[in-house]
């Protein structure tokens, strides 16, 4: 299973989001759904 990590506050990082495969550290503002749907693509080959 593949996971997407974007934290809710970016300033504070658990240590559990390093291990998502994919981390948004940039919180809400640098997720969209272009980017994610390309890296589930990307990460499928």
């Amino acid at each position: 299973m593949r996971c997407i990590a974007v934290p809710y506050l970016t300033a504070q990082h658990a240590p559990q989001f390093a291990t998502a495969d994919l981390l948004l550290r940039g919180g809400r503002p640098e997720f969209t759904a272009r980017a994610a749907y390309d890296w589930l693509v990307r990460s499928a080959r």
